[in-house]
């Protein structure tokens, strides 16, 4: 398990983009390249950088870490040293990536949302011998807002208003559903059910529908799930709230007065306690809240920032100025 030191924290800045990050190498972008270094500074392999570099997602493959950019360009760094690989996918075929990267239950592949013409689709992917697996029936959207999978399924919210659901390893449509309200990010797999916000509520839907109102709040948008506590914010994404499923209760809020942005869940250790956080990206810096108690641990009024991940053993924090923050996570 890895943690977070947060007594005290320990926040390193580099002057260059970094994609992805671990104790033993780094893929960052060099001048006109993607270079892989080892922990030691060598130079392990290095690939020509797309322009598009900045908007990327990353994925651990196991021998390799996957990067897709621009939604078109897909390269595999090898954690071994070997000539990456690097290719762009069909765009007639399968289109540019809108989402994440989610790992598939299929050997060598993954699976993304895709835009193709005025069409997305949710597609399974061979990443080695680069050509599609699967795919979803293709609908007409215009974006697609949230993602997420579990054991059998994977869904995806398009347009705020409707949801599919697909089988993770056929990508047939298991169930869709349209609401006339809109429907806020993001989308949360629990007990054989998908838990959204809409109309201020909180909505499971699964064998049937149940709508969990709190009182006095009006739920603006669902980051995550630690253990039966959903992680929320209200007021127009200025607060913070912790609500446990079990007993439809508030387990804390935290009020404030700059928007929430985005959040991942983590651990960071306290003293000698381990405890469950989140850390928030506001506006253009970040702030870590104990999820155990409800309380700020840290506030970082780092500039510019403007996406924060994990990859790895390592917290990045990828910056508008081609910078990045990163904080190294310790194991237990």
């Amino acid at each position: 398990m890895h943690y977070i030191n947060l007594t005290p924290l320990e926040i390193e800045a580099k002057n260059k983009v970094i994609f992805y990050v671990t104790k033993d190498f780094i893929i960052y972008r060099e001048k006109s390249s993607i270079v892989l270094e080892s922990c030691e500074g060598e130079i392990k392999s290095s690939v020509a950088c797309p322009s598009d570099f900045r908007n990327y997602e990353a994925l651990d493959v196991g021998d390799a870490i996957l990067l897709v950019l621009g939604g078109t360009t897909v390269i595999l760094f090898y954690k071994d040293g070997y000539q990456p690989v690097k290719y762009c996918l069909d765009q007639h075929k399968v289109g540019k990536v809108v989402s994440e990267i989610f790992p598939s239950k299929n050997k060598n592949a993954i699976i993304f949302c895709t835009q193709l013409n005025d069409k997305m689709q949710i597609i399974i992917y061979d990443f080695m011998g680069q050509k599609k697996i699967a795919q979803s029936a293709s609908r007409k959207f215009y974006k697609l807002i949230s993602m997420c999978s579990d054991e059998k399924q994977i869904c995806c919210l398009f347009d705020y208003s409707f949801i599919v659901g697909c089988d993770i390893k056929t990508c047939e449509t298991i169930w869709t559903r349209f609401e006339a309200s809109l429907i806020y990010p993001n989308l949360i797999p629990y007990n054989k059910s998908i838990i959204y916000t809409c109309n201020g509520i909180l909505r499971k839907y699964g064998e049937k529908i149940e709508n969990v109102s709190i009182p006095s709040v009006t739920v603006s948008k669902i980051f995550s799930m630690v253990d039966d506590n959903l992680i929320i914010t209200s007021n127009k994404n200025n607060n913070l709230i912790s609500f446990n499923l079990q007993d439809n209760s508030i387990k804390w809020e935290l009020v404030g007065n700059e928007i929430i942005f985005d959040g991942i869940i983590t651990k960071g250790k306290v003293g000698q306690n381990i405890i469950d956080a989140i850390i928030l990206h506001i506006r253009d810096h970040i702030s870590i809240v104990n999820l155990d108690i409800g309380r700020s641990s840290y506030n970082n009024r780092s500039n510019n920032v403007y996406r924060v991940r994990q990859t790895g053993d390592h917290i990045i924090m990828n910056k508008r100025n081609y910078e990045t923050d990163i904080i190294r996570m310790e194991a237990d």
